[in-house]
């Protein structure tokens, strides 16, 4: 039988401290968002989701897929909620997604063509982030597709382009890399 002898233990009172001081760093005019990936990086995803939606400093909450953003409504989280990477396109899901606000990341016409035509039957704007791609390989358009891609997403009107971003491969190794993309 293996008995784990590791634990970790979260203060709340340290990520306080560390929300007050990204706050701090970035201003009052841009958003932060934590980043509950990977059961929030061996945290606790919910814990930690429910902690940030409780915190004044937080704006938004970003997870890795949809199916983390309905634990997140199921679970009656209220901050804004970003989706960060691929979803599917399951309509009942993205159904419960678009009614309660979810912010996507585009990178896909289907994708486009799906959640305007979900825009449309529930009378709202849907708000999204084109993602590029620079260098992950794994989502996002293509840096040199990117300005094609916007003005095609001019012919959903249900669709909200509210930012770009991308995640950026490489950036702990290889800074020349980062800076070229």
């Amino acid at each position: 039988m293996f008995q784990s002898l590791t634990w970790v233990e979260i203060s709340k009172d340290a990520i306080n401290y560390n929300l007050r001081q990204f706050r701090r760093l970035i201003g009052s005019d841009k958003l932060l968002m934590p980043v509950l990936k990977s059961n929030a990086y061996g945290h606790g995803f919910l814990e930690i989701a429910k902690f940030c939606d409780q915190n004044r400093d937080v704006d938004r909450i970003c997870i890795v897929n949809l199916d983390e953003a309905l634990i997140l409504i199921k679970n009656r989280i209220r901050k804004p909620i970003m989706i960060l990477s691929f979803y599917d396109l399951d309509k009942n899901k993205l159904q419960e997604a678009v009614k309660n606000n979810i912010i996507f990341p585009l990178y896909d016409l289907k994708q486009a063509k799906i959640l305007d035509y979900l825009g449309k039957r529930n009378k709202k704007k849907i708000k999204a982030h084109l993602e590029v791609d620079t260098g992950t390989s794994r989502t996002g358009v293509m840096p040199k597709e990117a300005l094609s891609f916007v003005k095609k997403l001019r012919n959903y009107h249900f669709l909200e382009l509210e930012g770009i971003w991308s995640h950026f491969a490489s950036s702990e190794e290889d800074s020349q890399y980062t800076k070229n993309s």
